[in-house]
Formats: C-alpha cells, sequence, structure tokens
C-alpha cells in the first residue's frame, strides 16, 4: 500500500506493515534487516520534500539513512515540521558545512571521527 496523507486509512500497530508476522514485527534482528537504506524504498511509504530526497540521495556519501519499520511507523504519517520526521529523514540543508565546523575538531591531523568531551560546569 503506497502512503497517503489521509490519516482514516492508516493502520493500527504495524503500520504499513499490517502483512508481517508479529513474532517478525517485535524481533529486533528482522527490523534491523528490513530497514529502509534507500530513497526508493522511503518513497513507497511517504511523499518526500524535494529538500528530503535531495537529503536521501546524499546519506549514501555523508549521512545515514537507516529506519526500521517500527520506527517508521511513528514517522511516515507525520507533516513536514514534525521533529520525530526530521530526525529520520535527512533534508538536504544538512549537508552545509558552516565555516566553523572542521572535519579534524581537535586540529591534529588524527582520525576525524573521534569523540570530543567537553566539560561544563
Amino acid at each position: 500500500m503506497p502512503y497517503t496523507e489521509d490519516r482514516s486509512v492508516w493502520f493500527q500497530g504495524q503500520g504499513l506493515w499490517q502483512h508481517v508476522p508479529e513474532s517478525d514485527w517485535r524481533d529486533w534482528t528482522w527490523q534491523l534487516k528490513n530497514r529502509i537504506t534507500t530513497v526508493e524504498q522511503l518513497e513507497r511509504y511517504m511523499t518526500l520534500t524535494p529538500e528530503e530526497k535531495a537529503g536521501c540521495l546524499f546519506a549514501n556519501q555523508k549521512l545515514a539513512l537507516a529506519i526500521t519499520p517500527y520506527f517508521s511507523t511513528s514517522s511516515t504519517g507525520m507533516i513536514r515540521t514534525v521533529p520525530l520526521r526530521k530526525q529520520v529523514i535527512p533534508r538536504s540543508d544538512e549537508m552545509v558545512l558552516s565555516s566553523g565546523e572542521m572535519l579534524d575538531s581537535l586540529g591534529d591531523g588524527r582520525t576525524p571521527s573521534r569523540a570530543v568531551p567537553c566539560g561544563t560546569g
């Protein structure tokens, strides 16, 4: 069933995955194996804005796109401004690097993916 903004046709519980046996639905390994990881998969369940589509296309290069079916039932029917939808669907404005961002935040030439602890107070 394709995604629709018409809330009267939404299912309860498993959303658009009513065909999945409950034993699979409650299995975290099944959820991970069936993550939505491409724009094409995501568009089966919701209508994307141009900014969301561009962000999803860029996800393979910089941002991660991996939405479990369970989590998608919470975000697919939401209007585009709801924070939960913004948390799971990348947008094109997330691709912009500001002047204050650095790939190597410590400036020491090491792996840029290290965490930088920051204590306050």
